[in-house]
């Protein structure tokens, strides 16, 4: 048939049907979209037991297209930032809470078993070496002047940190052998805090230069500073066993 703008249709559109029928062919239209449901639940569920996410199936394809292997979200290195959007909450704080705890635990928490130092440590000797405070005639200085080339040269973290580290390595009672000589109140046994750094001073202790002895002689790995003007050692020389003399101690991140 053809209506007035010469179309053609089917008379089949103007058919009245019976109502069972209709109903049936409702009920065939709802299968079919089950039966498609069903069919995609399946594929996901296949997917997923492959350690394939179903939104990374496009990616796959188009891999697949430009000649490379797939590489399941399973199967990828999950770094912090990496792939973000498409990990759960969980999954993906654990990682970054990991990568954090490991940067905690190897950058400031442990010691190096070659010197007994951790990072803060062993800065603030080498600082104190290069100002000249290791030679026997050395004058004490002011701890906040030590403090202050720390932090601006070595050790971009908190001044606090710092010097409690400076004034546990002057403290007898903590250490077997003390590597720092302080003149002022560094506390007590009893956990009185040390006077503030602008009052106290300081200088390496004779059993210090062993630490640092042949330092200037190529024995021992350098690395940038954080901002790349200064070179520090990774390790101190350490003439004496110093983990095994004063031991150490210390809290770190947990995992």
């Amino acid at each position: 048939m053809q209506n007035k703008d010469g179309d053609l249709f089917s008379e089949d559109l103007f058919e009245e049907k019976p109502e069972g029928e209709k109903g049936s062919i409702q009920n065939q239209e709802l299968l079919e979209t089950e039966d498609q449901a069903i069919g995609q639940s399946q594929e996901n569920l296949e997917e997923a037991e492959k350690g394939v996410a179903p939104e990374t199936m496009v990616e796959e394809s188009a891999e697949a297209e430009a000649g490379e292997a797939p590489i399941s979200l399973a199967e990828r290195p999950v770094q912090s930032g990496d792939d973000g959007e498409r990990l759960t909450l969980a999954h993906f704080a654990s990682h970054a809470y990991l990568e954090y705890a490991m940067s905690v635990v190897k950058g400031r928490a442990l010691p190096d078993v070659g010197d007994g130092q951790k990072p803060v440590q062993r800065r603030i000797l080498y600082a104190m070496h290069e100002m000249g405070l290791a030679r026997p005639e050395a004058k004490t200085v002011k701890s906040a002047r030590v403090v202050g080339d720390v932090l601006g040269k070595f050790h971009p973290h908190g001044d606090t940190a710092a010097y409690d580290a400076m004034v546990r390595m002057s403290q007898d009672w903590k250490n077997r052998e003390t590597l720092i000589e302080m003149h002022g109140n560094n506390g007590s046994m009893d956990g009185d805090p040390a006077a503030a750094m602008r009052y106290t001073e300081a200088r390496l202790s004779e059993i210090a230069g062993y630490m640092l002895q042949d330092i200037d002689k190529n024995t021992v790995p350098w690395a940038w500073n954080f901002d790349d003007t200064e070179k520090e050692p990774t390790v101190l020389p350490a003439a004496f066993p110093n983990l095994l003399v004063n031991g150490a101690t210390g809290i770190s991140a947990g995992y």
